[in-house]
């Protein structure tokens, strides 16, 4: 339950840096998963794209490059790995507001083509 799961968060966020959801700036931007199972059940493609599918990639590598730079040691890796770490990283988060991007877009002209429900 998605009201469950936002308390839950909120609580512990609450309890582990004091405050309220609220003061915290925790408000519920948008829920997506309702929409999203919506365009679904209406026949709508929501899969990955190749944008989203690349973006798994590159965080995959970003992510076991940095835990062997870390579990090694920063100071006994090369500059070049330690760069390229670093390079895979930022081509990680580019890719990630990219896809992100392209699935925002894609979700809006979905739901604008969705028949008008009640609920």
């Amino acid at each position: 339950n998605r009201s469950l799961i936002s308390y839950a968060t909120r609580k512990a966020f609450s309890h582990v840096f004091g405050g309220d959801g609220k003061s915290l700036g925790m408000d519920t931007v948008y829920d997506v998963s309702h929409n999203i199972a919506k365009i679904e059940q209406h026949g709508g493609d929501f899969s990955a794209n190749m944008a989203g599918k690349l973006k798994m990639v590159f965080q995959c590598v970003a992510v076991s490059m940095c835990l062997y730079v870390f579990a090694t040691g920063s100071e006994k890796v090369g500059p070049v790995l330690e760069w390229t770490t670093g390079a895979f990283v930022w081509i990680s988060v580019v890719s990630t507001v990219y896809s992100g991007t392209v699935y925002i877009f894609a979700a809006i002209r979905m739901v604008r083509n969705l028949p008008a429900t009640s609920g």
